[in-house]
């Protein structure tokens, strides 16, 4: 006899009554997916006559001048592993540089320097202002002013001959401009100043006040640039309507099934601590490696760390909204449906695999990652202690507190100061904190403690600034109307609102942009550039360089956001 089918028992039939409302949900799901609005703002041409200005600026100076920036090496170092006469050496190396920087500026751009205020702050940092005819005499409108940014240090460079070209050579070549500083930021630095000397030469007398910030040390975040900037314009009881600084770019092939380029505002960044997890033992000789060793300890404390990292949520960040933005435009119904329900896609990024989408996976959670161990004096020698740090990048909705006490929870480690473990490893290398009444050796104690003082950006996150206010708009209109396909300045009858996308994000680097969060509106983080994926190695890397035609479009860029935002928002 034929045995019954399972699909048929009646055992079955309460998962078979099931199946229909799995099918409604999901043909309801895909109709709300394929019904779903576009949240793209539209693009937004100023009312003055942009392209004419666009179209005199001299391009390929402006290349020259990004290679001349770049033979300035204006490198920033960390001293603190130096000499004292070595460490003094390598800064007034630098402040040199740093002054020839600013003296190369003035003289590349006299129309600027001949209508704008400039005043060096913090040393070495420096605040132009250009002031707007309705900010002078008596019927002056109360119109809060907009900072652009940049900083003028870069980072170190190392194995100088596996470079294509001299990293301080700044050569032209290929459609690109060669060296370091080239993407981190230079290029922007110099296409800021191009758009505000176009508009000048046109005549253009801006009704708002416009400040243009350039630090001297991001790269290194001390605090004699942004910082002594944001206390000057506390000082002057200044408030910005928004800042604009470095950030995320313009995203091409970085998001699976998207097609279009992405431009991705930063609406916030991650906040940034660094941890020192220590194990402490009486040590001894290694032929009797029986007593509690620190470094077993020290591994253990790591695995779990790894095990039990802090899980990923979209809520309290602009991680949903970019989602959220980007859902309506994505060609697969089915991913429309996933992106646009809040429910399914944190389900969906809680549990899959960090490495299948890594820049997603560290924007949902806060990151933990163990850069530096060390422990143990010689071969034959115990360690009395064993030290990992640890790097934490502490995404918006919790702060730098709440993750010292959950890896303090996760690992078991007694939460101490920097001080009070720096002196259980001194009793501990000195033989005189581990021992009982009865000479037997306790077991290792595990502490935690921040390895830094947080300095004025802090070590929580920024806040988040509105991707639905006026100065997002002008922002994101800005990026439209220059970026899309057919709105190449000068201009051709524009296409569809794929040409680009804008989406806000979260930046999970760090930038001197928070600094200015306690005098602004908003701030955002946004550097007009297209990348890829295989690009992202530049930055930092070896053959930074930035593409000619990214160049001028920042220029072009800076023009219609200078000009869209003295017109707009009152």
């Amino acid at each position: 006899m034929r045995p019954a089918s399972p699909f048929c028992s009646a055992k079955s039939l309460p998962a078979l009554a099931v199946i229909p409302l799995l099918v409604l949900t999901c043909s309801r799901l895909l109709h709300n997916a394929a019904s779903i609005d576009s949240l793209q703002p539209p693009p937004l041409a100023p009312s003055y006559p942009f392209r004419t200005i666009a179209d005199s600026v001299n391009r390929t100076q402006t290349e020259q001048r990004v290679a001349a920036a770049i033979r300035i090496p204006t490198v920033s170092k960390t001293t603190g592993a130096l000499s004292a006469a070595a460490a003094a050496a390598a800064e007034a190396n630098q402040h040199a540089q740093l002054r020839a920087f600013r003296a190369f500026l003035r003289a590349e751009f006299p129309a600027v320097f001949a209508v704008v205020d400039a005043e060096v702050v913090g040393d070495h940092s420096w605040l132009l202002r250009w002031k707007g005819i309705d900010e002078v005499g008596a019927n002056a409108k109360a119109r809060k002013p907009v900072l652009i940014c940049g900083h003028m240090d870069v980072v170190d460079v190392d194995h100088v001959d596996q470079w294509r070209y001299p990293p301080f050579a700044g050569t032209v070549a290929g459609g690109f401009v060669h060296g370091r500083g080239a993407l981190d930021m230079k290029g922007m630095l110099i296409s800021e100043l191009v758009a505000v000397e176009a508009l000048i030469k046109a005549g253009y007398k801006p009704k708002r006040t416009f400040y243009m910030a350039f630090g001297h040390d991001e790269e290194t975040q001390k605090t004699q640039g942004s910082a002594a900037l944001s206390t000057l314009f506390e000082e002057r009881g200044l408030r910005f309507e928004f800042v604009i600084d470095e950030g995320l770019v313009i995203a091409n092939d970085m998001f699976p099934g998207f097609k279009t380029p992405i431009a991705l505002i930063g609406v916030a960044e991650k906040g940034i601590a660094q941890l020192t997890i220590r194990a402490t033992a009486p040590g001894g000789h290694a032929s009797m490696p029986f007593v509690p060793s620190p470094v077993y300890t020290l591994a253990t404390a790591l695995t779990r760390l790894a095990k039990f990292g802090p899980p990923a949520t979209l809520a309290d960040g602009p991680v949903w909204d970019l989602l959220r933005t980007l859902a309506p435009e994505h060609p697969n119904p089915l991913v429309r449906a996933v992106l646009g329900n809040r429910f399914l896609a944190e389900y969906l990024i809680k549990w899959l695999p960090s490495h299948i989408i890594p820049g997603l996976a560290a924007m949902t959670r806060t990151t933990l990652a163990t850069t530096v161990i060390s422990g143990g004096l010689g071969m034959n020698i115990l360690p009395t202690t064993a030290t990992a740090s640890v790097n934490c990048r502490v995404r918006p909705g919790e702060t730098a507190d709440m993750v010292l006490a959950y890896v303090a929870k996760a690992i078991g480690a007694e939460v101490v100061s920097a001080a009070d473990q720096n002196a259980a490893s001194a009793a501990a290398t000195e033989g005189t904190g581990a021992r009982t009444t009865d000479d037997t050796l306790l077991s290792t104690r595990l502490t935690i403690a921040w390895n830094n003082v947080c300095g004025p950006r802090g070590c929580d996150p920024s806040a988040v600034s509105s991707s639905t206010s006026d100065a997002y708009r002008i922002l994101a209109g800005s990026i439209r109307e220059v970026y899309g396909k057919a709105a190449a300045l000068p201009g051709a009858p524009r296409n569809s609102v794929h040409d680009i996308l804008v989406a806000p994000s979260l930046f999970i680097g760090a930038t001197d942009a928070t600094s200015y969060q306690g005098v602004a509106d908003a701030v955002y983080r946004f550097q007009p550039i297209r990348l890829r994926p295989a690009d992202l190695s530049l930055i930092h890397g070896r053959d930074e360089r930035i593409a000619t035609k990214d160049l001028h479009d920042m220029v072009n860029f800076f023009i219609v956001l200078i000009l869209n935002a003295d017109e707009g928002s009152p």
